[in-house]
């Protein structure tokens, strides 16, 4: 019976992306990285001199970075391009991306199109943080975990380092000028920033499991997965109590779950919102005593 069921545990990937772009230029994009656990990939625009991409080059081979370049337009899905050279395992094909807390960052990773779709459709919105998908991508916003805090105050209470945070601090109002400058500092930045972010949601999520399992008691079946813990803290608080809340129930978790579900408010705001409204009516109709949750739950 799907009312009564968690979600499938399915081992996902996180794809973890930053960009750079300078105001001051009519075409502002500079780069766009994309760090997984499988590789990393830095996308740079192209019409740069011949010297300054040998430095870049250079570089990223020394890094271990796919380095690209490529003429960048409103319709170009970097994300697509770049899972020819990171290989990610999706949920249904959705890719979850994460970023902090901007809306330029998915934009540039996904293109203008799918993006503005998204946000003129509802799938996408920015309180705590920036949830919601857009194209074939999940957005895992962890400025819902940093709460007030920016990235930097977030890694260093996560024990994650960010020696690269502050090297180009100097030319954040003029990026481009940072990147021929002192092009070697920028491709360090530029990678450093995606993958610590891909660090941050790894430490971030063992933390939570541990609190799970170590101080709630609960059992591993009932632990966050990497690609499924809640991206806004009241959320996770909410959503963890929930599922301490079925374990405490021990033999009666499909009872309190029912129970929970059918005198929860529906919200109108999630993407299966009608078809979860569909089945809740039916469900209801049907299940009046325990004895009827048992038979339902029997014959589906």
């Amino acid at each position: 019976m799907e009312i009564l069921t968690e979600s499938s545990s399915t081992v996902v990937d996180i794809v973890a992306t930053d960009s750079e772009w300078d105001d001051n230029l009519s075409d502002r994009w500079l780069s766009t990285t994309f760090a997984a656990h499988s590789g990393t990939v830095i996308f740079i625009r192209r019409g740069l001199p011949p010297d300054l991409r040998e430095r870049l080059s250079a570089e990223a081979e020394r890094l271990g970075v796919k380095l690209l370049y490529i003429q960048r337009t409103d319709k170009t899905d970097l994300l697509r391009i770049a899972r020819r050279h990171v290989p990610v395992e999706t949920d249904r094909g959705k890719v979850r991306l994460a970023f902090f807390f901007s809306p330029k960052d998915v934009e540039y990773a996904l293109g203008w199109e799918p993006f503005r779709e998204a946000i003129q459709g509802g799938r996408v919105r920015q309180r705590n943080a920036l949830t919601g998908c857009a194209g074939r991508a999940v957005l895992r916003d962890l400025k819902g975990w940093a709460g007030k805090d920016g990235l930097a105050k977030f890694a260093e209470a996560m024990g994650v380092p960010m020696p690269e945070k502050t090297v180009m601090d100097e030319y954040k109002a003029q990026m481009y000028r940072g990147l021929t400058e002192r092009p070697e500092d920028f491709l360090r930045y530029a990678v450093d920033d995606a993958r610590r972010l891909l660090d941050l949601y790894s430490r971030f999520t063992e933390f939570v499991r541990t609190i799970q399992s170590d101080v709630l008691k609960m059992p591993d079946d009932t632990l966050w997965e990497t690609h499924s813990v809640p991206v806004t803290m009241g959320r996770l608080v909410a959503e963890t109590f929930r599922r301490w809340l079925f374990v405490q129930a021990g033999e009666n978790a499909d009872a309190v779950k029912f129970c929970d579900r059918k005198l929860g408010i529906l919200d109108p705001d999630a993407e299966k919102c009608g078809r979860d409204r569909e089945q809740r009516n039916d469900i209801v109709s049907r299940v009046r005593t325990p004895g009827d949750l048992v038979a339902v739950a029997e014959t589906e």
